[in-house]
């Protein structure tokens, strides 16, 4: 089975499908209104997101609400749970959404952790003019990956931002605590790897990356969504129209650390930041990026 090319976007009736349930039901109003939530668009389908924990999948076109089962408290095999729409509020099991997003910090907060928590930080204090999270991709398996019966495998990177110069960037986030980032090892630090695989995603992918996400400018637009993109929304209007009609795609990956103050000092006393500047560095990507947590 061949490996399906990259595309993100609504078609004009998904547009029309998640425009009537964001602006003519409650629960949609709500996850529309609060900054907490963020609404990520797919190929013709949405994720709502709360923190970095996708807790709604709406395909508009077949009509479709879900949820995954860990999120209900449930254990059983069925990953993901359908949902129903009905006076306004999307339930299962006599359990409303309206109701669990009215309070979803005591809701989700046990899934809200560690990277995800950073990330949630990091969001909520800066503007990075986010315009999706989670960018979800499909490769070849490498040789050195272990062999079964799937030829591609998939990947995310975890955020796509449009910068003030209409360019698309796609960043990965770590926490300076990650076992990632550091080896004793020269060159074998597992984020080589990883960006490595977002650099060759770029390279082969980079027309229907940046055709994708000039889409979904458009549609975040006609979804009137654009306060999700940034605080101050006349500024996200002018800057995702710019986008959609002249955006670019920066042609590297970049790296966030999220720094925690944790020592870097390994247990050999080697600086494990050192180590991973000069190894970016070598293998040409840009420096990583860091905020402080």
């Amino acid at each position: 089975m061949p490996k399906a090319n990259f595309y993100r976007g609504l078609s004009p009736q998904a547009v029309t499908e998640v425009g009537k349930f964001l602006d003519s039901t409650e629960i949609g109003q709500h996850f529309k209104g609060n900054t907490d939530f963020q609404i990520c668009i797919r190929e013709d389908y949405i994720n709502i997101y709360f923190r970095g924990c996708s807790i709604v999948n709406y395909d508009p076109l077949n009509g479709k609400f879900s949820v995954h089962s860990k999120y209900l408290g449930k254990t059983d095999s069925e990953k993901y749970v359908g949902l129903e729409l009905k006076g306004g509020d999307l339930s299962v099991d006599g359990l409303s959404l309206l109701k669990i997003a009215n309070n979803p910090v005591k809701h989700f907060e046990k899934y809200i952790r560690g990277e995800k928590s950073s990330l949630a930080e990091y969001l909520g204090r800066s503007t990075p003019n986010l315009i999706d999270l989670e960018v979800a991709f499909t490769r070849e398996k490498g040789p050195q990956e272990k062999i079964n019966k799937r030829k591609f495998v998939a990947n995310r990177i975890d955020l796509a931002v449009i910068t003030d110069d209409l360019k698309l960037q796609l960043i990965e986030v770590k926490v300076d605590t990650d076992s990632r980032l550091r080896s004793e090892i020269d060159g074998d630090q597992e984020i080589l790897t990883q960006m490595g695989y977002y650099d060759n995603f770029i390279t082969g992918e980079g027309l229907d990356i940046i055709k994708s996400y000039k889409t979904v400018a458009q549609n975040i637009l006609d979804l009137g969504l654009a306060h999700k993109v940034c605080s101050t929304v006349a500024t996200a209007e002018k800057l995702l129209s710019a986008f959609s009609s002249s955006g670019t795609l920066d042609p590297t990956p970049y790296m966030l650390m999220v720094d925690t103050g944790k020592n870097p000092i390994g247990k050999k006393g080697v600086n494990h930041w050192d180590r991973l500047l000069k190894q970016f560095d070598t293998l040409g990507y840009q420096p990583p990026r860091t905020w402080k947590q």
